[in-house]
């Protein structure tokens, strides 16, 4: 049963009598060297077993054990007779008589060879992914650079067309240049939202934080969305409380979180309302942005904070355009100002997404001391 113990577990046992100078090998312990029992006589000396660079060291180990006595560790490397090299880790105990004198050295012997090449293999595929990263952030920088110039220039022009800064233009035609300025914008918006999520990735994304006033924020945010929510025939209601400390965020990847929500409750509650308030209760400072739109099922909360995880095989979201990067981009840009984002919701009765962030990120506005 012992052999069966250390053949699994790759652990052989020894033990030198320091009397006979003879010394001991477990079954294990041979076949760690690539010898076996019917081939001893070709052991000879052990230290010719061992990695040149190793062997000074390897000797010193055991004069020190032979010294002392006392429980000692070594990390060697064995090249058997088949040239094949095993790491190897052994320990060596001391064996003392009835007079404290020292009889034998014992120990043990592991094959480590297993576990070295899967710490290796962990090290390389995270090299690797590492280098995939920073070359997939590299590339998507690159190409929204080369995605976003002619598309500026495309955005740029057709806005010229559709306000006829040149001239009057037939009626067909200023409706398709403002459908280009429509389309130019969505992809412009899904480039950079891309570009956000390699960036984080790769983890090469700042926060620049200061303290902000949050109705400052939200009030900033407001014309960016009032287009599409008077072409969508939502109501947007901001329902801020007076004195409401100050946070210490990215007043730009606020107003970017923002944006998001407020965009989704915009686009999925046609002819609705999204209302936007905050309070702070001591603990946290809360945001809220919620709207009584389409809402969604509780199935589908994970999957709408999942890059690109858009729920189409519902017929709530179907013929909603979007490319299931807002809440995703908003949630990570959250935590990476030590904040959290929750969704609440309900099919066919709307959505509430909750942000909130420690009350160590909150200044008292009067005083300028934190709350």
């Amino acid at each position: 049963m012992l052999e069966r113990a250390e053949a699994l577990g790759q652990i052989g046992h020894w033990t030198w009598d320091l009397a006979t100078d003879h010394v001991f090998w477990s079954d294990e312990v041979y076949r760690i060297h690539g010898l076996d029992h019917t081939n001893e006589a070709k052991r000879g000396d052990p230290i010719d077993y061992y990695h040149d660079e190793d062997r000074d060291d390897f000797r010193k180990f055991l004069g020190e054990a032979k010294r002392t006595g006392a429980e000692t560790e070594f990390e060697l490397r064995v090249v058997d007779l088949n040239g094949a090299v095993h790491h190897v880790m052994t320990k060596a105990y001391g064996n003392r008589d009835a007079d404290g004198g020292l009889v034998e050295i014992y120990g043990v012997f592991q094959d480590m060879t297993g576990i070295k090449e899967a710490e290796a293999g962990l090290r390389r595929a995270k090299e690797e992914a590492e280098f995939a990263s920073r070359a997939k952030t590299g590339f998507l920088a690159n190409m929204s650079h080369e995605l976003r110039t002619p598309l500026n220039a495309i955005i740029g022009f057709s806005e010229m067309m559709s306000h006829e800064l040149q001239g009057e233009l037939p009626k067909v035609y200023k409706h398709y240049a403002s459908d280009i300025v429509d389309s130019g914008k969505h992809l412009l918006s899904i480039i950079n939202d891309i570009l956000d999520i390699a960036k984080i990735e790769g983890g090469s994304i700042a926060i620049d934080e200061g303290w902000h006033d949050v109705g400052e924020i939200v009030d900033a945010t407001m014309p960016l969305v009032s287009q599409a929510a008077l072409a969508n025939r939502t109501d947007i209601i901001i329902a801020m409380p007076d004195g409401l400390p100050k946070l210490n965020c990215d007043d730009l990847r606020m107003k970017q979180i923002l944006l998001n929500l407020l965009s989704n409750g915009v686009k999925f509650a046609p002819g609705g309302k999204v209302i936007v308030s905050a309070e702070h209760d001591g603990a946290v400072i809360r945001i809220q942005v919620e709207d009584d739109g389409i809402g969604m099922r509780q199935a589908d909360l994970e999957l709408a904070l999942t890059p690109f995880g858009r729920i189409d095989e519902s017929h709530l979201t179907r013929g909603f355009q979007g490319n299931g990067l807002g809440l995703p981009l908003a949630k990570i840009l959250t935590e990476l100002q030590a904040g959290t984002l929750r969704i609440e919701s309900v099919a066919g009765q709307g959505t509430r997404v909750v942000l909130e962030f420690p009350a160590d990120a909150a200044r008292d506005p009067a005083q300028g001391e934190l709350v």
